[in-house]
């Protein structure tokens, strides 16, 4: 006897054992899944088995499936919104009202379902602190469509140019403090004690 494997492409057809057939009733046609592995396959008939819910899925995922999830994700808020509001509600029979609702004496209050409107939350930026040698308030980076542009940023000093880490302070300040790259020219340099200062 043996169980077909239809639903996985170019498998063909396998044999089970014995033991497994001795318990199965089932129909010889059904899909088997490999329980085993690669050198030693165990094959049992796909609807004898229970997948654990919650298991962290380490296949990569097909072409349309990994693009129709991106797609889903970059979705505006808006068509989220129209979605549930036309097809949701209806999947869920809560416009126009299932039957089976008012028999439990549910009902909307209104005439069609809204959604609540709630404020937005605003988050202040934080403020960009450059350790460097100017003190000039001015002199920081500015904030443009929620990011700074650190391109003017950095520090030449003795054939050494500075670029700038980020370090948190609190939820309102950000203080960037200098990296040190030295040039070929000069292996050896030390960083000016202003400039580590957070005075």
């Amino acid at each position: 006897m043996m169980l077909s494997t239809q639903c996985f492409k170019g498998m063909g057809t396998v044999y089970l054992s014995p033991l497994i057939l001795d318990v199965y009733r089932g129909s010889s046609t059904a899909f088997s899944i490999n329980a085993g592995g690669s050198q030693n396959k165990v094959w049992y008939p796909a609807d004898q088995l229970t997948i654990i819910p919650w298991q962290i899925v380490k296949d990569t995922m097909e072409g349309e499936d990994s693009k129709a999830m991106i797609d889903d994700s970059e979705r505006l808020p808006q068509v989220n919104k129209n979605y549930i509001m036309n097809d949701g509600l209806r999947i869920l029979g809560l416009n126009p009202l299932n039957p089976f609702y008012k028999d439990f004496g549910l009902s909307f209050k209104r005439s069609a379902p809204t959604m609540i409107r709630l404020n937005a939350l605003l988050l202040l930026p934080p403020k960009i602190i450059v350790l460097k040698d100017s003190k000039d308030i001015n002199d920081r980076p500015e904030l443009t469509d929620g990011g700074w542009n650190l391109a003017k940023q950095g520090v030449q000093y003795r054939n050494v140019f500075m670029t700038f880490s980020i370090s948190v302070f609190g939820p309102e300040q950000l203080l960037l403090y200098p990296d040190l790259w030295v040039s070929k020219h000069k292996p050896r340099a030390s960083i000016p004690e202003h400039y580590l200062s957070t005075a």
